[in-house]
C-alpha cells in the first residue's frame, strides 16, 4: 500500500471503540460459525486481505461490506456493529 492512505480509525474515542468492538465481534462471529477467514471472504465476496484488515482493526468496512457480512451471518447491521453496546457509550459520554 505504498503511497496510498489506509482507511484507518479517526482520533475520536467513540469511533475507535466502535472499530475495536466490530473487529472483535467479527472474529467471534466467524469462529462461532466455524469459518476460516478464507471461507468467510468467499461467502461474503470480500477480499481475504480486506477481511484480515477488518479483524486486525487496520481499516473500516465499507457499507457494502457491512451488508455482505450481515447477509452471510444472517444478522442485522445493529447486531454486527454491537449497536446496543455503542449506544450505551454514547449515553454515558453525554
Amino acid at each position: 500500500m505504498r503511497g496510498r492512505k489506509r482507511n484507518t480509525a479517526s482520533n475520536d474515542p467513540f469511533i475507535q471503540s466502535a472499530i475495536e468492538q466490530f473487529r472483535v465481534h467479527l472474529r467471534a462471529l466467524r469462529e462461532g460459525h466455524d469459518l476460516t477467514r478464507l471461507e468467510l471472504s468467499r461467502r461474503a465476496n470480500i477480499a481475504l486481505s480486506t477481511l484480515e484488515y477488518y479483524e486486525y482493526g487496520h481499516t473500516k468496512p465499507s457499507f457494502e461490506a457491512l451488508l455482505a457480512l450481515c447477509k452471510t451471518f444472517e444478522i442485522s447491521p445493529n447486531e454486527l456493529l454491537c449497536w446496543e453496546r455503542l449506544s450505551s457509550l454514547i449515553k454515558a459520554a453525554s
